[in-house]
Formats: structure tokens, C-alpha cells, sequence
């Protein structure tokens, strides 16, 4: 995988999770909630807690991001897919290449190979102007960049998934707590708090705690 097109989605991704994550924490402080206690954690566990669910915050809400922006690249792509298929003829089912020099668009074929091993070219179309010529160029350039980009999503929707999952389990066997749940904790009594549930669209990470004690 490029590493360039990996860098660039990280760095996308960076952005609107901290715009996300913000946004959330605006929505949270004008909602009324109703907590219910259902835990109270030892000192030794306290400190523990509370790093695991700052840590499970981010995780959580990485995922969510992640998802988000690979809805928008197919979104994205399905666009630029459309508007070849509309202005060139280019069936979204089939491999073209464009030779610019000769302005040239050539289909490929997925079970032919020339004698130099490479896809068969079947010339398909002639641009005629050099405006077109640049356009479909263009084009071409950024349905490729984006089909890379959701690669590079996809691997890390699946890596986030991952340890959202490990962090549940642990959440589960090392705290007796429902991953389902959304939480609370309150440092000086220890008492952890059971969250109500949330609309959809303002949906939080699964936990919450004082980012200054987990940096402790």
C-alpha cells in the first residue's frame, strides 16, 4: 500500500475525530442525566479504571470516525464512477487506462495478457480536446487516490474493531461491567455511574472519565 495514500487518510481521519469528539463533548454538557450507581472500585482500582475508560473513549470513538469517513469516500467514489460512466461510456464493472500522450482510452482485459505479460488494451475511445483529455485525466487520477483511500479504511475500521472488542472483554471480566453500557466515575468516592442512554445522532463513546487522571 502507498504509504503517502496511508499518511493522508491518517491525517484526515485525525481531524474530524478531534471535530467529532468535540462536538460530542459540546452536546453532553446540556443534557440533563439520571445516573444510576453500579459499582464501587477500590483505590488500587480506581486509577486503573479510569485510564481504561479514557483509553476506551478514543477507541470507540476512532471507530465511529473511521466508519464515517469510508461512508464518505464511497460516496466519493461512486461519484466519480458515475460521471465517467456518463461523459465517456466507462461501464463501472470494467479497467480502462488513459494514454495522454494520444489521448487514448483503452478498456483492460481480466483474462488476456499482451507479450509483455500486461492486460490486454482495447482502445475504446479518442478524446478529441484537450480540455476533455485533462478532465478524464483527472478523473481517472482521483477514482484510483480514493479507491486506495478506502483500502487503507478498511484496515483500520477492522484494526479499531479489534480493540473496541478487547477493551469490552476486559471491560467484562476485569470490572463485571456491561460493555453495552456507558459509564461514569466519580475518583473521590469510587463510585462508578451507570449513564442513560442517548439519541442516535448525539450517541457518545461508551465511557467517559477525567482525561487530566487518566494522563496521571
Amino acid at each position: 500500500m502507498n504509504e503517502n495514500v496511508r499518511k493522508m487518510v491518517l491525517s484526515a481521519f485525525c481531524v474530524l475525530f478531534i471535530g467529532s469528539f468535540s462536538v460530542w463533548a459540546e452536546d453532553k454538557k446540556d443534557t440533563p442525566e439520571k445516573e444510576t450507581v453500579v459499582a464501587t472500585l477500590s483505590k488500587d482500582q480506581i486509577k486503573e479504571f479510569a485510564t481504561f475508560i479514557y483509553v476506551r473513549d478514543l477507541r470507540r470513538q476512532e471507530l465511529v470516525v473511521t466508519t464515517r469517513i469510508y461512508g464518505e469516500k464511497q460516496r466519493e467514489l461512486k461519484g466519480f464512477v458515475e460521471e465517467m460512466s456518463k461523459e465517456f461510456g466507462m461501464a463501472p464493472v470494467n479497467a480502462y487506462t488513459y494514454d495522454i500522450k494520444d489521448k487514448s482510452l483503452y478498456q483492460l482485459s481480466t483474462n488476456k495478457l499482451d507479450k509483455a505479460g500486461a492486460p490486454e488494451r482495447k482502445l475504446v475511445r479518442k478524446i478529441d480536446s484537450d480540455g476533455e483529455s485533462k478532465y478524464i485525466s483527472r478523473l481517472m487520477v482521483a477514482r484510483k487516490l480514493t479507491e486506495q483511500q478506502l483500502v487503507v479504511l478498511a484496515q483500520l475500521r477492522e484494526e479499531k474493531a479489534k480493540e473496541a472488542k478487547l477493551l469490552d472483554n476486559k471491560l467484562r471480566q476485569t470490572f463485571k461491567l456491561d460493555p453495552e453500557g456507558s459509564y461514569r466515575l466519580d475518583e473521590k468516592t469510587g463510585k462508578v455511574f451507570r449513564l442513560p442512554k442517548v439519541e442516535k445522532d448525539k450517541e457518545p463513546p461508551k465511557a467517559s472519565a477525567d482525561k487530566a487522571s487518566a494522563k496521571k
